[in-house]
């Protein structure tokens, strides 16, 4: 149950969902690690947003499970795989809609930074999705533990949107921009 961390071992590439077809319904969440970066692979999120398309022989990653199974591969060239150098602790993913506010209008392109403890733990891009603007950000489980707060910036603007790290798959957050709000000043005499 929870994180497994478990090596490629078919001597072929094939769709995430094709190679873990065995697995069914007991997998939520699968993570790869490429060139210092996550590609993740969720059956909450939708087709456009996942960046982990294939497994790929030998390559590392991990899957969060339901309860305990066997994971049953098929294929020519089935092989003993070691992945060196083992990836990272998988991290906290958070995505959502980047709402418009007062004197902010969300575009694609815009950088998104994720901070724990005064730090940059994640970061990421806007895109559009379905006629939104929308965001995805990994959150590195070096830089946070369970229940830290995550605090959220979209080019040079503070969200108000804060989360609690955890990292037990991928999280909607839509976020949303601080305002200010101007109360009258009343001096009684």
């Amino acid at each position: 149950m929870g994180w497994n961390l478990f090596a490629y071992p078919v001597n072929a590439t094939r769709p995430v969902t094709e190679a873990l077809l065995s697995l069914g319904n007991v997998y939520t969440t699968v993570y790869g690690y490429r060139n210092g970066g996550w590609l993740v692979y969720d059956k909450t999120l939708d087709p456009e947003l996942n960046t982990l398309a294939a497994l790929e022989f030998g390559q590392g990653y991990w899957i969060s499970v339901t309860h305990p199974i066997t994971l049953n591969l098929k294929g020519a060239g089935t092989q003993t795989a070691q992945v060196t150098g083992l990836p990272p602790l998988p991290p906290a993913t958070y995505y959502g809609p980047v709402q418009a506010g007062p004197g902010f209008t969300p575009a694609a392109g815009l950088p998104v930074t994720a901070w724990v403890n005064g730090a940059v733990c994640g970061q990421g891009v806007t895109r559009l999705h379905r006629g939104a603007v929308y965001y995805l950000v990994h959150v590195e489980a070096a830089c946070a533990v369970a229940g830290m707060p995550v605090r959220f910036q979209v080019g040079e603007r503070w969200m108000l949107t804060t989360a609690q790290w955890r990292n037990a798959g991928v999280t909607f957050l839509a976020l949303t921009q601080y305002q200010q709000v101007y109360i009258p000043l009343v001096i009684r005499e």
